[in-house]
Order: C-alpha cells, then structure tokens, then sequence
C-alpha cells in the first residue's frame, strides 16, 4: 500500500496509533483526515493485516489496513495519579459542601436573618435569588440568573416548597440554601398569549409537514411538475 500511496492521485497515510476515542497513547487527538466516527469503528471491526473494502467518504476513497493490535491494559498509577486526587478533592469538596448545607438550613428558623449567615471561612454567602421560573430564568426582563447559583435540582425543591420554607439543593458549583419568601402567580393575558403562540407555531408546522409529504408523494408517483408559485401563494408563509 505504500508503493501505490506514491502514485499519482493517492495518498498513503500511516497512523501509529489510536484508540476506540480517537486518541493517541499520549491522550491526544489523532488527526484522521476523515470522518472519524466511521473510521474508528471500521479499524475496530478490521483483522489484522486484512485490506479493507473501498470506503467512501463525501471527498476520499479509502482502503484502511490494520497492521498491529495492542491489547488494551490498564494505566500505570502514575500516569493518573493527578487525575485521580482531582477527582478525589472535588468529590470531597462536593461532599463537605452538601453536609455543611443540610446543617445550615436544619439550623435556619422562622426569624433567622439569611443576611446573617454570611461567613467567609467556610465560603458561605448570602445573594438573592429571583423572581425565576420554573427553567431557572428570571422573571425580569432582560435579567440573567448566575449560572452557579441554579440547577434544576434546586428549581425543583423551590417549586414545591411553601413560603417561608427553607431549602437545599446541589448546584454546579457547591451547595444553595434557600428560603421562599414570595410566589408570583402567572399572568393570565402572559399565558393566553403563550398558548396562543404555541398553538398556530404546531398548527403551521403541521400544515407544512402535510404539504410537504403530499408534494413528495406525487412527485414520486406521477409524472408531474410542481408550480412552486402557485404553492407559495397558496399557502402563507
């Protein structure tokens, strides 16, 4: 294959090395040069030393060969050991901040003064929250809520809870205690308006999926030209 990767046209490419990720033995990407999810499968299934079928991609032809196969075998401690005290330390911090948080709001009464709980040594601080919705976005026009302060774990918990209940929930960053101090109903005309908009959005998609099967299928059985302008003013866009 060497030889013919030297005529012209073709290409000869020599791979040292991949795994089922795509990666070298070093971690890195290999650069394939094709679509990688079909290749990496395609050397996975090959045997060794057997020319593969023609392989088409939308801009190659490709014969792939598999010429050696290293059984998998596990790493050396050494080359995960910094991995894996990451993991221990963020699973340890993770730990400590939901304990630290079902304390807190076990501690926290009808009168407790949330402003109060500010406590920097152990990275606690108070902010407020809301109004959101039921998604974690606010309320307020033009608004964001901190990414690191809501989770869906959390809107959960605050969509169940009364007013005046104390909550607690993982976020991406830590650990959120919470007190429900209002709830805002929905705006009827809001709602109206949304449903509304819902309802003729699946009605017109609907519509155009109809359209489009039906113009498929007679063009497909018959021996018919279609007048897109016609259709156009046929139906709204």
């Amino acid at each position: 294959m060497r030889e013919l990767g030297s005529a012209p046209g073709y290409n000869y490419i020599e791979i040292q090395g991949v795994d089922r990720f795509g990666k070298d033995n070093t971690g890195a990407t290999v650069a394939i040069g094709v679509p990688k999810e079909k290749f990496i499968k395609l050397v996975f299934s090959s045997d060794l030393g057997v020319d593969s079928n023609l392989v088409e991609t939308d801009d190659f032809i490709y014969i792939l060969k598999v010429t050696k196969i290293i059984a998998s075998q596990p790493k050396s401690f050494s080359n995960v050991q910094t991995k894996v005290a990451e993991i221990w330390r963020s699973t340890q911090i993770a730990t400590e901040a939901k304990d630290y948080g079902i304390k807190l709001a076990d501690s926290i009464g009808i009168s407790t003064n949330m402003k109060d709980l500010d406590n920097k040594k152990v990275k606690v601080e108070f902010a407020t929250l809301g109004p959101i919705t039921r998604l974690g976005d606010s309320l307020i026009t033009g608004a964001l809520v901190p990414a690191q302060l809501i989770s869906s774990e959390l809107t959960d918990v605050l969509f169940s809870a009364a007013i005046g209940e104390t909550v607690h929930a993982r976020v991406s960053k830590g650990y959120v205690v919470a007190r429900l101090t209002e709830i805002v109903p929905p705006d009827s005309a809001t709602a109206i308006q949304i449903r509304d908009q819902i309802s003729n959005s699946v009605s017109q998609s609907v519509n155009n999926d109809l359209l489009s099967a039906f113009v498929k299928s007679v063009t497909q059985n018959y021996n018919v030209v279609v007048n897109q302008e016609s259709i156009d003013q046929i139906v709204p866009q």
